[in-house]
């Protein structure tokens, strides 16, 4: 059988490819779309005279490609896969001593270069569709130039692509040898909307609005196959049901392809039709590059994929669906092209399309660094930057995933690997996973390692939950019921009911998690039963998760925070929304509130026990304004959240001053013992103030601000509000002045005024207006002006005149003007009104003091 098709453009590259490869340790080979690089480009370098008894591997960013190719090459070499050909994906592996070209996912590179540093079987790596810039990928490329650095120096790295940044690459990688490869690319007419049917929608439901329009179109206008681009598998699955209403004639096979799907039902997609029946295919972005797919002639591109995004300040990520680039956009539209002239529809107008970002963004800019910082920590580097990275990873990223392993345990705050961070990394764990992991051995209980191996292998991959006439719960217990039921089924060879699952996820699941209980040394006994199951669940999380402990918010149904401070929240119709403490294993960590998809219920309880060291306890006294009294609360709180609290009878000393400190802060100091005395002293100090700034200030804000000096000192050995009463407040606020400034409160704010007959009267003090006194009017006889306060500056005091009634007759500030004046008028008025009383034609020659003639008479 012919190995190389000559047909392909790659082929004329083959002796340039070869030849840099001799000349340099690496090459960057880009090479258009159609051009072969996958194929051929592996197939004619296992004839290299360098290879010797080495192998080489090629690295793809998915796992669907990585077995669809090997599969073709061992095809091409008419062997079975496993022999010069294999592959290795996570749970599934086929390689032997034989194999030349292994093909493998990313994670697996990373864990053989951490296992064996030097690759000493290994004479050159291939970094497949690196355009991806998949998070692994640059970490295993950054690796590679360390050990080519150090330790290899004949260890050859090739970087393929159809649409890489090549002056990036040049600039990173500059002894590179660099071939360029033009793609086998027929002409593809690209049709964009030329408007919306509901232009107000978001750019998502817009896209998916026009899908079966322009589908009914693209089906009657081309005769070959058709790719429809769609962001995930809701949407894939919605569409097929909706193209079978479309009722299209000859009908197509309607098909989907996505990462989740069964081997077999991936082949239906990839392998040629039969019969000439039509093939539409409803992919995902796994369509993008690599894999084979015979006699696609049309795309339909809905524009959309779906994205993991991290976000640095609520530490979690969240799956979003977004627009592509114009890069990607254009990777998909090549598939049209491949065979021949061919249509390329695009849900999305012209106009939209220039506004799109010519690339995406690089997985090491929008992704949760945990994993990484714990390679780097495991490869022997306390700082990340000292790596050669393509993109350097964002600062505000490494630091909080630092902050998470250093919290789980993995990692010394010196970015040093303890034994426990080494031991799991080297198997393989995600950090989370690596904690429970290590917690369950460490309980020396085999069922609590079994179940963890079940828990990881869950929350690995897929939820295997359909989601049928609602929305499936989100408690994790269901899924291990489900998944302990069909592991009993299938060791009793008994049928399992699949109507509410993803049978396919399923096994992936059980298979992940019986290769991590065989690798760990346990074996699956009998079933859990209930009580127990619940209980380690809940401890496994807990000790995974401890930063999304959630407590439920009062009187808010399925709405929780979460002990790192977000917002959660579970859908209304959930059973486990009801509980009051959870452990949220998976949520959509959106920065106004994130959703919940797996959790699991807690105690306090069994929360206290697991974070006994965490849990704090503390007593704080807050002042009852209805009750106007101190009370003491004990709080019992894990990180941000209270688990219990109850009233306390034992007063802190220190925490209760600083308590009625805010209680008197909060009442404007009327919690004090404001006796009328106090009360005048202090307006007249306030008084003085206003007019000679040089006097201390006796505000409420300044007697506020300074309660440390002045009050609170006399406060110290107080239990309860009521000894405030026992302060003499005149005296507090008296200490507040000097010798000095007591005599000049006395001089130019005198509590009293002394009347010309020797009457004392106090004298009122408000800001704002000038001080008064309310006195008869007899008193004043002789008294010819209005005295001065507050010195030289000051003011002229306020005389309120009352009549012998007491009632006012007269308010001035100037006597002299009243005697020559207002007071003519107001004796004549008043001698009718009282004639017994004192009005004198000349007052200020009269002597002054009682008004009643008789009683006058008789001083």
């Amino acid at each position: 059988m012919h190995i190389i098709d000559s047909n392909l453009p790659i082929v004329a590259k083959l002796p340039d490819i070869l030849k840099a490869l001799q000349l340099s340790q690496q090459v960057v080979l880009q090479a258009e779309p159609g051009a072969g690089k996958s194929t051929q480009v592996p197939l004619s370098l296992l004839k290299a005279d360098w290879l010797g008894q080495q192998k080489i591997i090629m690295l793809e960013p998915r796992r669907l490609s990585a077995q669809s190719i090997a599969r073709y090459l061992a095809k091409l070499l008419n062997e079975p896969i496993g022999q010069t050909i294999g592959y290795h994906i996570r749970n599934d592996k086929k390689s032997s001593a034989q194999t030349k070209l292994e093909i493998v996912t990313e994670g697996i590179l990373t864990r053989r270069i951490q296992s064996d540093p030097e690759l000493k079987d290994v004479a050159l790596i291939i970094f497949d569709e690196f355009h991806e810039r998949s998070l692994q990928a640059d970490l295993s490329l950054a690796l590679s130039l360390e050990i080519q650095a150090a330790l290899r120096e004949d260890l050859k790295l090739l970087i393929m692509s159809a649409t890489l940044d090549a002056q990036q690459i040049q600039t990173f990688l500059p002894q590179a040898h660099s071939v360029f490869c033009e793609g086998r690319q027929y002409p593809v007419d690209i049709e964009y909307l030329q408007s919306y049917a509901n232009p107000h929608q978001n750019f998502s439901h817009k896209a998916l609005n026009a899908l079966m329009p322009t589908l009914s179109k693209a089906f009657h206008q081309t005769q070959q196959d058709i790719l429809v681009f769609l962001p995930g598998q809701r949407e894939i699955l919605n569409a097929i049901a909706q193209a079978k209403e479309l009722s299209l004639t000859p009908q197509p096979l309607l098909l989907p392809l996505y990462a989740g799907l069964s081997a077999q039902d991936q082949d239906l997609a990839t392998r040629p039709g039969q019969n000439s029946q039509r093939k539409i295919i409803f992919a995902t972005n796994i369509a993008e590059t690599s894999l084979t797919l015979p006699n696609i002639g049309c795309v339909i591109d809905s524009g959309l994929a779906r994205q993991q995004t991290y976000d640095p300040s609520s530490g979690m990520s969240r799956l979003q669906t977004q627009t592509i680039s114009q890069a990607a956009s254009q990777q998909r539209c090549g598939r049209a092209g491949r065979l021949g002239p061919g249509k390329c529809y695009r849900l999305w107008t012209q106009a939209e399309n220039n506004q799109r970002a010519p690339h995406e963004t690089v997985e090491i800019l929008r992704a949760d660094l945990s994993q990484l910082c714990l390679e780097v920590a495991l490869w022997g580097e306390t700082d990340i930057y000292q790596l050669n990275w393509l993109t350097p990873p964002p600062n505000s990223h490494v630091a909080k995933a630092k902050a998470l392993l250093i919290e789980l345990g993995l990692m010394t705050p010196q970015g040093t690997l303890p034994a426990i961070g080494q031991q799991t990394l080297q198997m393989g764990f995600e950090p989370r996973v690596a904690k429970m992991m290590s917690f369950a051995q460490q309980s020396n209980i085999e069922e609590w390692v079994v179940l963890a191996c079940d828990l990881a292998a869950i929350l690995s991959e897929q939820d295997f939950l359909k989601n049928l006439s609602e929305r499936p719960s989100v408690d994790v217990l269901e899924r291990l019921s489900l998944l302990h039921d069909y592991v009993h089924a299938r060791q009793h060879h008994q049928p399992f009911s699949a109507t509410q699952v993803h049978l396919n996820r399923l096994k992936q699941v059980e298979q992940l998690g019986q290769q991590w209980q065989k690798r760990l040394g346990v074996k699956r006994a009998n079933t859990f039963n209930t009580a127990e199951l619940a209980e380690w669940t809940a401890a496994l999380l807990a000790i995974a998760y401890p930063d999304r402990i959630a407590k439920r918010r009062p009187g808010l149904e399925g709405n929780y925070l979460l002990s790192n401070g977000k917002a959660a929240s579970i859908s209304n119709e959930d059973r486990l929304g009801q509980a009051a403490w959870l452990i949220a294993a998976e949520i959509d960590g959106q920065r106004q509130g994130g959703r919940i998809f797996l959790a699991c219920e807690i105690s306090p309880s069994h929360l206290e026990s697991l974070y006994q060291s965490q849990i704090t306890r503390s007593t704080r006294y807050e002042y009852d304004a209805q009750k106007n009294t101190l009370l003491g609360i004990t709080r019992q709180q894990f990180k941000g959240l209270v688990l219990a609290e109850q009233p306390s009878q034992e007063f802190d000393a220190s925490a209760f001053l600083m308590c009625l400190k805010q209680a008197l802060r909060q009442t404007q100091l009327s919690l004090l013992n404001w006796t009328p005395a106090s009360e005048h002293w202090l307006k007249r100090a306030q008084w003085l103030h206003s007019v000679q700034e040089t006097f201390p200030d006796f505000s409420m804000a300044a007697l506020l601000e300074s309660m440390d000096d002045w009050l609170m000192p006399y406060c110290t050995n107080f239990k309860s509000l009521n000894d405030l009463k026992k302060l003499n407040l005149l005296a507090l606020l008296q200490n507040r002045l000097d010798y000095s400034q007591q005599q000049t409160l006395d001089k130019d704010a005198p509590a009293h005024y002394q009347t010309p007959s020797g009457q004392t009267v106090a004298i009122h003090y408000e800001l704002h207006r000038s001080p008064f006194v309310s006195v008869k009017l007899q008193e004043l006889f002789g008294q010819v002006h209005s005295p001065i306060l507050g010195g030289c500056q000051g003011q002229a005091l306020t005389f309120e005149l009352l009549s012998p009634a007491m009632r006012p007759l007269q308010v001035t500030a100037d006597l002299h003007h009243f005697w020559q004046n207002s007071y003519i008028e107001i004796a004549k008025e008043m001698r009718g009104r009282y004639p017994k009383h004192r009005w004198p034609e000349q007052p200020l020659l009269e002597k002054p003091g009682h008004s009643h003639k008789k009683r006058f008479l008789n001083t």
